[in-house]
């Protein structure tokens, strides 16, 4: 029974018996961002990550909650963005290990969406 912590103190595991729990933490703020109601005359919509928090994301996840499609773009200079991804009702997205500035999310139908960024 104990903890194991790594060097840099941004991941730990508890042991508690057989069990093996690992956590991230990630020091610093969290940003969150939410439309419920997503529809075309708010399309295209972009959150400022770095603005928010004073740096770029690094973890989170984005929900597509709304019974419509949405894309989502992500840059880590606030200027160039990545390629597109669709999210579909129901989609989350995992978005550990990406260097985020900015996140632009575009129209497809009406739907609703969730953004957590760390």
């Amino acid at each position: 029974m104990g903890q194991i912590h790594s060097k840099d103190a941004t991941k730990w595991a508890d042991i508690t018996g057989s069990s093996l729990h690992v956590v991230q933490r990630t020091l610093g703020r969290s940003l969150a961002f939410e439309d419920m109601s997503f529809v075309s005359g708010d399309n295209p919509v972009t959150h400022d990550v770095n603005a928010g928090m004073g740096r770029n994301g690094q973890d989170g996840y984005f929900s597509c909650d709304g019974p419509g499609s949405l894309a989502v773009l992500f840059s880590d200079d606030g200027t160039t963005y990545g390629g597109s991804h669709t999210l579909l009702k129901g989609d989350i997205m995992n978005l550990q290990g990406l260097d985020i500035d900015t996140i632009r999310v575009i129209w497809f139908a009406d739907s609703a969406y969730r953004i957590n960024v760390i």
